[in-house]
């Protein structure tokens, strides 16, 4: 778990998701703004995960994969979508590595 510091409240969620730049992907939309401070957000809607089980586990999963490939210099917010739920973690890391490369 991130500490909270670097944990984004719903009002940055929601001012992020109106003025953020995208970041197109197959398995999560990545909504970002460069800052000095990383601070990250993870959303999955009922549609990709009915359970709350399921989405909590979900996030974990996504959560450890994105701190094993290091936080970029920036405010992001990832939008799971239902493709992810078939995804390997090597694909989902290849992802995040490559929107990690497009940022710098």
């Amino acid at each position: 778990m991130l500490p909270k510091s670097q944990r984004l409240t719903r009002l940055d969620i929601e001012d992020l998701l109106k003025k953020g730049k995208r970041f197109p992907s197959p398995f999560f939309q990545i909504v970002y703004r460069k800052a000095e401070k990383p601070s990250v957000a993870v959303v999955i809607a009922k549609k990709v995960e009915k359970s709350s089980v399921g989405r909590h586990q979900l996030k974990r999963k996504f959560m450890i994969l994105l701190e094993k490939t290091g936080l970029v210099e920036a405010v992001v917010v990832y939008i799971l979508q239902k493709s992810i739920l078939t995804a390997s973690p090597e694909e989902i890391t290849s992802e995040l590595e490559r929107f990690k490369k497009s940022i710098q």
